[in-house]
């Protein structure tokens, strides 16, 4: 079957050579998009060859001297339109021009990549499973340690012997409860009696550098001393890991 002829018009706003020789004229989307009742009656690649991608052709290019391309009824579903070229003799028909998007292809390469990632951190997950993430419940009834130390050595304990309180009372009650400047890890308080085991006093996590100066406990005293332990619970800055829990023995003397 004789392929039909596609004779072109010199007219666009855009100019191309095709095969080193034929020059021509077509005009953009964006001036296409302009025409009225402008009417797409083929497609073509702009090569003397035919294409893969589509089925037979249904014409040839030709600017009347020789053939410039095939052109097809339809398009690839890869392919986007550079452009137009009108037809000669013909009122506002056009042969669209395709140019191979690379737009799918990095689409697909995207999506590819990104499995193999979203693999890779799946095997990772398996292999080493992250620890989960520490958030410390920090004590807010706290100042800042007037006293710098120097570099600590391992975890420093202000330590002391008497806690003096006024009798019958249980609020606003001074006592130095401070994590030292320099320590790796958080410190919690806790204040309980030796005798019962009472916890009369519990703290949220005091970060290193900062004191409880004032704290309120669950209960009054009348005078006299009372055995007490203070217990320190540490955790790692970081991760939360306990390291040790440090004790100190004092005498609350209540007068």
């Amino acid at each position: 079957m004789q392929l039909k002829k596609y004779p072109i018009e010199l007219f666009g706003d855009k100019t191309k050579t095709v095969h080193r020789k034929h020059k021509i004229r077509y005009i953009s989307p964006i001036q296409f998009e302009q025409q009225q009742n402008a009417n797409i009656c083929g497609y073509t690649d702009l090569r003397l060859r035919k294409s893969k991608k589509h089925k037979e052709p249904i014409g040839v290019l030709s600017d009347n001297e020789s053939d410039i391309s095939y052109v097809y009824s339809t398009r690839s579903k890869t392919a986007a339109i550079k452009g137009y070229i009108k037809l000669k003799d013909t009122e506002n028909k056009y042969i669209a021009i395709t140019s191979n998007s690379i737009l799918p292809w990095l689409l697909i390469l995207l999506a590819l990549l990104l499995l193999i990632l979203i693999s890779i951190l799946s095997f990772c997950n398996k292999q080493h499973p992250g620890s989960p993430i520490f958030r410390p419940n920090i004590e807010h009834n706290t100042d800042t340690n007037e006293e710098k130390e120097n570099e600590a050595k391992g975890i420093q304990v202000r330590g002391f012997t008497t806690w003096s309180i006024p009798a019958n009372t249980s609020k606003n009650l001074s006592i130095p409860l401070e994590n030292p400047e320099g320590n790796p890890c958080y410190f919690s308080f806790e204040i309980l009696l030796s005798d019962s085991g009472e916890v009369i006093y519990s703290s949220d996590m005091v970060p290193p550098g900062e004191k409880i100066s004032r704290i309120n406990i669950t209960r009054e005293f009348d005078a006299g001393d009372y055995p007490a332990t203070i217990k320190i619970k540490t955790n790692e800055l970081t991760t939360g890991k306990e390291i040790n829990s440090p004790a100190i023995q004092i005498i609350i003397h209540v007068s």
